[in-house]
């Protein structure tokens, strides 16, 4: 009698176990078809500064957004959209979010620009096929930028990124004004303002050289690939401040 109430147990115990696998298979199932995602581009780089330690930076770009962060699923990155021409940077430490509004460039630079661009010549291997380019890029006969650029490669990717640097470059520009004259740098002035996209004119910087010890380089790109839309969304409950309130002294 004990036997047969042993196996009939094993039997129900046996039962059950399938028909929690069974349940838990469902719901994952269910939470990734609720889970909702666009489709873009991810774009990894190995970037340097000066005397910093090597650091990574993921670029995510969709049709409406481009994101850009240290390679984390969490609330501290950049997010551009393209739609409203709004840059975001985020801050989980302190919960709030800087905005940046797009805004015309409407005035010249100060002092004058003189922009070379310089061809070198390079045995650097294709990349996905296009083929690489060894440019400097120069101001004022100061070599600003030390580029390599595949042509035609991630277009979407480039196009994005200029988006982003002109909306950029507004503000950058309403920076000058409280800048002695002497303080000027020609390569700030171009990279940063009057020719801010200049270094994405010749394709896709899979290696980028700046004027300061910044460096920037390719490591893998992907294309078509589902996106999270939760990446592509700003954290709620963080209070939002402006450039403009940082200039008046508001932003603290």
């Amino acid at each position: 009698m004990i036997s047969q109430n042993s196996n009939f147990f094993k039997k129900q115990l046996k039962t059950s176990m399938s028909l929690i696998v069974l349940i838990l298979v469902t719901l994952t199932f269910l939470s990734a078809c609720t889970k909702k995602s666009v489709q873009g581009a991810e774009v990894m780089f190995s970037e340097t500064e000066q005397e910093a330690p090597e650091q990574v930076t993921r670029m995510l770009v969709t049709k409406n957004y481009l994101r850009i962060d240290e390679g984390k699923d969490n609330n501290d990155f950049l997010l551009y959209d393209r739609v409203k021409r709004v840059i975001y940077s985020t801050n989980s430490t302190d919960k709030r979010t800087l905005v940046v509004h797009a805004q015309p460039l409407t005035r010249k630079s100060p002092i004058k620009l003189g922009n070379k661009v310089k061809t070198i010549h390079t045995d650097a291997p294709t990349i996905g096929g296009n083929k690489v380019k060894h440019l400097n890029l120069l101001t004022n006969n100061e070599i600003c930028y030390d580029l390599f650029a595949a042509e035609g490669l991630l277009p979407q990717v480039v196009t994005a990124l200029k988006e982003y640097r002109v909306a950029l470059s507004g503000e950058q520009a309403a920076i000058i004004d409280a800048m002695p004259k002497d303080m000027l740098q020609p390569c700030d002035l171009a990279n940063n303002v009057f020719m801010s996209t200049r270094h994405l004119d010749h394709g896709f910087p899979v290696r980028l050289q700046e004027t300061k010890g910044r460096f920037r380089e390719l490591v893998s790109y992907r294309q078509g690939i589902n996106i999270d839309e939760a990446l592509l969304k700003l954290p709620e409950g963080y209070s939002e401040f402006t450039a403009e309130d940082m200039r008046n002294g508001q932003g603290g």
